[in-house]
This record gives structure tokens, C-alpha cells and sequence, in this order.
């Protein structure tokens, strides 16, 4: 299995354990003559998977990452989708763990090699931009499992590209030979 198809698989995994433990809030359709109904805060209640200290004050979307919808959209290869949608939790974001987990998920868009905004430095960058003051230690379980995915995402198509360019060099050496070779024998042939 090619590398980066393993490296897809992974990630796609991940998701799929994920998606099944996270959560967007979203409107009810309106009774009648009436406003949308919300389905539930944001900061409803704390998650009884972190310490009373850890959950209190934070947001379930903080909690639960990454949300239901943007892994729906990344599973689906609905990249452009996913961007957007995490580009406006990324402006609502209110405190530093929902910040920490959508730099998180900017950063798994940007190291899978099939999304549009597949770069591995732009990946790194989220990913150290969700680090910044210790944030992503303090976080969720899912969080905190998120990040290292998505450290070995990075690894992995560091890797990839490493190799990659080791081969190309190594194929323009044996071109080098080759036509070395070839002028040699030749020459060989010629002095006869």
C-alpha cells in the first residue's frame, strides 16, 4: 500500500473513532409561527469525561473535537467545506481550547494529501499555533488524541517527502551513470 494512501487511511480512521464522540450544536426546525429552536448550548454543561476543574467554564464544541460536522465534511472529501466551516469557528471561538481545536483540525486539513490545502508546513504552523502556551495539555481526551495524530500525519509526509526526493536524486545519479556508460561504451566501441 502506497504512503500516502496508509497515511489517508490513518487520519480517515482517526476521524471516524472521533467523529463518533463529538458533537455540533444545531437549530430545530421552528414550531410553528415561532423562532428556530437551539438544540443545545455551547456552554451547556461540563464534560463528566474531564476533572470538575478542566470541564468547568469550557464549551462541550471544546470539548468534543473535532465536531460531528467538520468530520462529517472531511470523510466526505468536502474539503472546501470543511475550511469554511472551521474558518467560522475559528472567528466565534471564545476561548483558547475551541481555538486550540480548530488550529487542530486546520492542521489535519492541510496534511492530508487528497484535501485542496494539502501543505505540510501550513500543517505544522496550525499545529504549533494550537500548541501555544501549554493549550492543547490542558485540553480534551479527544484533543489532546487529535494532536498527536495529527503529529504523526506531519511525520509521515515528512517522511514521504524525504523519500520521495531521496529517490529522485538517486534516479537522476544512475541517469548520470548511465549516460556515462553509454558515452564510455561507445567511445569504447568507436576506438576498435
Amino acid at each position: 500500500m502506497p504512503a500516502r494512501k496508509r497515511t489517508s487511511l490513518i487520519a480517515v480512521s482517526l476521524l471516524i473513532a472521533l467523529g463518533a464522540c463529538t458533537y455540533r450544536p444545531y437549530q430545530l426546525p421552528p414550531k410553528e409561527g415561532g423562532k428556530p429552536i437551539e438544540r443545545a448550548s455551547a456552554e451547556s454543561k461540563p464534560n463528566p469525561m474531564l476533572p470538575a476543574d478542566k470541564g468547568a467554564g469550557i464549551g462541550i464544541a471544546a470539548q468534543l473535537c473535532p465536531d460531528i460536522e467538520t468530520t462529517r465534511l472531511i470523510l466526505a472529501g468536502e474539503f472546501v467545506q470543511a475550511k469554511q466551516l472551521l474558518n467560522e469557528d475559528l472567528e466565534r471561538s471564545k476561548n483558547d481550547l475551541h481555538r486550540s481545536c480548530v488550529l487542530t483540525s486546520m492542521g489535519l486539513l492541510a496534511a492530508l494529501p487528497e484535501s485542496e490545502y494539502f501543505d505540510v508546513e501550513r500543517a505544522q504552523d496550525f499545529q504549533s499555533l494550537a500548541r501555544v502556551n501549554g493549550v492543547v495539555q490542558r485540553g480534551s481526551a479527544q484533543l489532546q488524541l487529535l494532536d498527536r495524530t495529527l503529529a504523526g500525519l506531519i511525520a509521515l509526509q515528512l517522511k514521504t517527502t524525504t523519500s520521495d526526493d531521496e529517490i529522485a536524486r538517486l534516479q537522476a545519479e544512475l541517469d548520470r551513470k548511465e549516460a556515462a556508460l553509454k558515452k564510455l561504451k561507445k567511445l569504447t566501441l568507436g576506438s576498435q
